[in-house]
């Protein structure tokens, strides 16, 4: 009675053991039925419940006295089931460790499947099972030598890979448990007497259970309890990144802190640059490798950052076949995690959290734990890359401002800055010097700054007789409200300046900047040089006046003479025809850049045909041909007649001489823009594009193929340009070699500017 009670209740713990533990990996395989490992779990747990109730049917019905054949088909549950659990709980060890490919895992699955086919189909067909009941009802059995062989082969094979891998597993129970199943198994075989009593079927079962609670533990209610806490650590972590602004302290900070929270060996940062990945920062890993650069696509970080997802890897010897991620990577990486960091759609970099060789292995929680500081992480990248570029634009913009303070500082021309009520902004030395002189100071000494900065001008100037301002302030304000800058002369302290004044700031001016120019040695050499051009010019006026006069004597006596001295007679005439237009030449351009008194209402069409008159005789002498087209509704304008009608003459004598024999000239005008468009064209030998900007110059005359025969003083143009400007015109021209000239010049008619 005593054995039959222990027996009953041996059974009744295991089948509870046993009920337990099917209820708690349903729930397991209720929320994650595809997972490996929990598959591997479901046809181990299956193989004990045949085992478990094998021994139940068996030793119950052996108790009871009952049926033989109801025994035997407990023994053979017994046997096909310790053999099958035998075989199930090798692959489950493997996906435990994930040890293993997938070939080799999907091999071992088959082949256990072969085995447990096997062996069921063996003791099915089979007529006898050995076992026998003795007086007390005790049941006994023994296993066939290939069980015994089986299981020597699976469970040795089994504790030998837990041994090896048991740094990579995180349930500490559960290789306690897997090794507590196989010593119910070997005692089991080994020890007839528990096996009577069913300890080794309540030691499996019990060790069954503490699996199926740490796989509970690990999938189920682990994730729920820790979410909270998880979601507290990830903030805590973002504080601590965050924290931090200098971005190579932010990604220190970042791969500390996610190697503390998935308790890894180390891990590595490396950012998106440009079409490269840069490893920045690393924990726990040699710093030599910081600069290793890798193409996007190339790595784990690479595939991550190509398709923006995380990527887990269980053996990275094993498992990855790519580049590696650092040199030593294929040596030393066990399991890895890789995932993006985005802020705003873009990947700012990517996280590497690496685990040893012999080290845990990451799971699924830890890459969603990744995955939430991911976002932080990124956050807090893009603002020390902002604060990077905050603090060395500040740097670069004082080292600017020293630089440029400097080269004010030093320069010998007054610069003064002020705000739009005129309160001095800067001043430099030279200005704050020129203040003094003009306030009636000692500029010798040097004045503090304070004179003028901080103080506004009007303040500065109260009570003394200076205009810093121009004669014309509409013009002024107008062209500083247009064109940011004024041009101006201006007189202090007896010397004369000019002032260049431009707006300070865009696009709305904050203030204005003056730089002034002392130009009052300048402009006592222009005066002096006008004076001397003049001065000679008249001088020589009279003995070319002179000398003209007697060769056109000399022509007379020499009529019907001889002709030879006839003809030097007329090439000293010429010569001192073009010595005298370069003399008037000279002076309209220095009487045109003085300034011009003379003004009147000006027809430009009689004015047209007066030029093409002046130039009649020298057009047939080149054998040209001068036509006109001018409109009859040309306007009138305000300006000098002398010198408008010698810049129209200028430019159709240039036409001409630059006009191979049997070419073309034609003289056009028409209203245009609030004025009079006159245009001249030719056919002549062109000029380069390349010149075009100096054909006004003084003095300057293009060489090139078909104007070697020119002779000029190169006055001309320049002369246009002066007369042109006085009248706040335009002139300019298209050319082409070989293909002609056109010169324009838009006069405003009168009460009209220039156009905009």
């Amino acid at each position: 009675m005593e054995i039959f009670n222990t027996n009953i209740l041996m059974t009744a713990f295991s089948g509870l053991a046993l009920t337990l533990a099917l209820g708690l990996f349903l729930l397991v395989l209720w929320l994650n039925p595809r997972r490996q490992l929990n598959v591997y779990f479901a046809l181990f747990l299956f193989m004990v419940v045949l085992w478990t109730a094998g021994a139940v049917l068996g030793h119950t019905i052996a108790l009871m006295g009952g049926d033989s054949a109801l025994i035997g088909t407990g023994v053979k549950l017994i046997q096909a089931g310790f053999v099958g659990a035998s075989a199930s709980l090798y692959p489950f060890v493997v996906s435990l460790g994930r040890s293993q490919g997938r070939f080799f895992t999907r091999l071992s699955f088959a082949g256990m499947g072969i085995i447990v086919i096997y062996q069921l189909v063996l003791l099915l067909v089979r007529d006898a099972t050995p076992y026998m009941v003795n007086e007390q009802g005790l049941l006994n059995y023994s296993f066939n030598p290939f069980s015994i062989i089986l299981f020597f082969l699976f469970d040795g094979t089994t504790i030998l890979l837990l041994w090896f891998q048991r740094r990579r597993i995180r349930e500490r129970i559960i290789p306690l448990s897997v090794g507590m199943f196989v010593v119910a198994q070997l005692i089991s075989l080994l020890n007839p007497r528990l096996r009577n009593f069913s300890v080794p079927v309540l030691l499996g079962d019990m060790s069954v259970l503490l699996i199926s609670l740490a796989l509970t533990q690990q999938q189920v209610i682990g994730p729920l309890v820790g979410r909270a806490t998880q979601l507290e650590t990830v903030r805590d972590v973002g504080l601590t990144i965050a924290s931090r602004l200098r971005l190579q302290e932010v990604l220190s900070a970042i791969a500390g802190q996610a190697t503390a929270l998935l308790q890894a060996d180390g891990a590595a940062i490396f950012l998106l640059r440009e079409q490269h990945l840069e490893l920045a920062a690393v924990n726990n890993m040699p710093e030599g490798f910081i600069g290793y650069r890798l193409a996007v696509g190339q790595g784990v970080v690479g595939k991550v950052a190509e398709s923006g997802v995380p990527v887990r890897i269980d053996d990275y010897a094993r498992d990855w076949d790519g580049e590696p991620d650092l040199p030593l990577a294929q040596s030393t990486f066990g399991s890895v995690v890789g995932v993006p960091l985005i802020f705003g759609e873009i990947i700012q970099g990517i996280l590497l959290v690496v685990q040893g060789k012999q080290s845990s292995i990451f799971g699924e929680e830890d890459v969603r734990l990744l995955e939430l500081l991911g976002p932080q992480a990124a956050v807090a990248i893009a603002n020390g890359q902002l604060f990077e570029q905050q603090n060395n634009l500040t740097n670069a913009l004082a080292a600017a401002k020293d630089q440029l303070e400097t080269v004010l500082t030093s320069t010998q021309n007054p610069v003064i800055a002020v705000d739009r009520s005129l309160r001095v902004l800067f001043a430099n030395p030279a200005a704050v010097s020129l203040v003094v002189a003009v306030l009636g100071g000692d500029h010798e000494v040097p004045a503090p700054r304070t004179v003028l900065e901080g103080r506004k001008l009007l303040e500065v100037f109260s009570g003394a007789e200076v205009d810093f301002l121009p004669q014309n302030v509409r013009a002024f304000l107008r062209s500083l409200r247009k064109r940011r800058v004024f041009v101006y002369e201006l007189e202090l302290a007896e010397r004369v300046y000019m002032c260049h004044v431009a707006a300070l700031g865009a696009p709305r001016a904050i203030g204005w900047v003056a730089v002034l120019n002392d130009i009052t040695e300048l402009k006592e050499l222009d005066r002096f040089k006008s004076q001397m051009v003049r001065m000679t010019s008249h001088d020589l006026k009279n003995p070319l006046f002179a000398a003209m006069s007697y060769v056109e004597l000399l022509q007379d006596e020499l009529t019907g003479g001889d002709t030879q001295l006839q003809g030097y007679a007329e090439i000293i005439f010429q010569q001192l025809e073009r010595m005298n237009r370069t003399i008037s030449s000279i002076l309209n351009l220095e009487r045109v850049q003085t300034g011009m008194s003379n003004r009147e209402t000006i027809a430009l069409d009689s004015l047209l045909a007066a030029a093409l008159v002046e130039i009649e005789r020298q057009a047939e002498s080149q054998g040209l041909i001068v036509s006109s087209n001018i409109s009859a509704d040309i306007p009138t304008v305000v300006g000098d007649y002398r010198y408008i009608f010698s810049a129209i003459v200028n430019i159709l004598e240039n036409a001409i001489k630059f006009t191979p024999r049997g070419g073309q000239v034609l003289l056009m005008a028409q209203p245009s823009e609030g004025g009079a468009l006159i245009t001249v064209k030719d056919t002549g030998v062109g000029i380069p594009k390349e010149l075009h900007g100096r054909v006004f110059e003084r003095f300057f005359r293009a060489q090139q193929p078909g104007t070697e025969h020119v002779s000029g003083s190169g006055l001309g143009l320049s002369l246009v340009r002066a007369v042109v400007r006085a009248h706040k015109g335009r002139v300019w021209l298209e050319s082409e070699p070989g293909q002609g000239t056109i010169v324009y010049i838009w006069l405003p008619s009168s009460g009209n500017s220039h156009p905009t």
